[in-house]
């Protein structure tokens, strides 16, 4: 790779997350290491296994089983606190990869989770051969650093 585009996966539709696997396993399947860190999953995810058969690293801490909306003060401050150590963890790892994605960052940042300063800072300064994939809903403030921004509408799905 030359130079790594910033890539980001928003919008309300299905299939922003499957879209950053399919990418992360065509990057690993091209020799390319890969680490997948992802934010707001209290649980361990089904495509969690299959990446780690792929050495991928993962990057993830679970945290909670409740949505945001559901937390009080106390539980918002410590989840806060995950979410901003799993940002920091991948931003230290990722001169170990070519392939850095960021699953629901944008989720993260627009519940309040995370502050856009620290992930603002990383876009601007990131490895040059570094190709960083976002995702999650609503990414007005995030749009502006990407070099391909993909948007994902609700159409009919069955569920």
């Amino acid at each position: 790779m030359e130079k790594g585009l910033i890539h980001l996966y928003t919008g309300n539709g299905k299939g922003k997350t499957t879209a950053s696997i399919g990418l992360a396993v065509r990057a690993c399947g091209s020799g390319l290491r890969v680490i997948f860190a992802q934010f707001m999953k209290g649980t361990k995810t089904s495509e969690i296994y299959p990446l780690q058969k792929l050495e991928i690293q993962i990057i993830r801490q679970d945290a909670s089983t409740k949505f945001v909306f559901q937390m009080n003060e106390p539980e918002k401050r410590q989840y806060s606190q995950v979410q901003e150590q799993t940002l920091l963890e991948a931003i230290a790892d990722s001169n170990k990869c070519d392939v850095l994605i960021l699953d629901e960052v944008v989720s993260a940042i627009t519940t309040g989770m995370l502050g856009l300063g620290q992930l603002t800072a990383f876009l601007l300064n990131k490895p040059e051969k570094l190709e960083v994939i976002m995702t999650g809903r609503d990414a007005p403030r995030t749009k502006k650093y990407c070099g391909l921004y993909h948007q994902y509408a609700d159409r009919k799905t069955s569920f």
